[in-house]
């Protein structure tokens, strides 16, 4: 069976050890921290956060893969955003299964 990678990359939280708003919304999160690996400490090569994690994803500069904020190179279809990163792009043509989720906040 193959090993299965999970890449959860949040940010502007706080600490979720000392907040217990959080720990009541998102129960499980506690354990799946102690289980996994966690960096608190990271920084960015853009302020917006897809083009961010579009970059953390690939290991390139944001500029280098045309990824911009929602009104730039976003691919469209129908109408619709569809926001799909160049590390999913890049991992589905090598044959891997992937799925990106993403929260937008307005």
């Amino acid at each position: 069976m193959p090993k299965s990678i999970v890449i959860v990359v949040a940010d502007d939280l706080l600490d979720i050890t000392g907040d217990d708003s959080l720990m009541r919304e998102f129960p499980h999160i506690q354990e799946f921290q102690e289980h996994s690996t966690t960096y608190s400490n990271a920084f960015v090569s853009t302020p917006h956060c897809g083009p961010s994690r579009n970059a953390f994803l690939t290991g390139r500069y944001a500029h280098n893969i045309e990824s911009k904020n929602r009104t730039g190179y976003y691919r469209t279809q129908n109408g619709y955003y569809l926001h799909i990163s160049p590390g999913v792009e890049i991992g589905s043509a090598q044959g891997v299964t992937a799925m990106e989720f993403s929260q937008e906040h307005s």
